[in-house]
């Protein structure tokens, strides 16, 4: 059995070779050395400051959160860079919430004249059919 194997696989290795799916020379891959740890999924870096604006932005939206960049010399994460970016938010100017609500109210307090003002109207003349359908009888 052992005998039959060993032809067998001396066979399929000479029929590679002579098709050409095997080099001659080829190299040989050395495991890696005891203690070393291997990091088959290892995060990528990317340096911002070589890339122009568009593209790092299209590289911030496609890489994982585990993805190391570069900006400025520091190095940061995706999720450390969103985080700083949510807490840099500027909030809304001050003085566009008040200008808002005095238009609002404004506007409000317009659209409720008209409404009156309609409703008025339709008021008269209702009673005014009222009376003329009343005293017809």
């Amino acid at each position: 059995m052992k005998k039959t194997l060993l032809v067998y696989w001396t066979l399929m290795i000479s029929c590679a070779y002579a098709a050409g799916g095997i080099a001659p020379h080829a190299p040989t891959t050395t495991p890696p050395k005891l203690g070393t740890p291997v990091n088959p999924v290892a995060a990528q870096t990317i340096e911002l400051d070589s890339l122009s604006k568009q593209l790092a932005l299209d590289a911030m939206r496609k890489a994982p959160e585990d993805t190391v960049f570069v900006f400025q010399g520091q190095r940061k994460t995706k999720a450390q860079l969103l985080s700083e970016a949510s807490t840099r938010r500027a909030p809304a100017a001050p003085g566009t919430a008040s200008t808002f609500e005095a238009q609002r109210s404004k506007l409000e307090s317009e659209e409720d004249t008209k409404v009156q003002t309609a409703n008025a109207q339709t008021m008269a003349e209702f009673s005014a059919l009222k009376q003329k359908f009343l005293l017809s009888k």
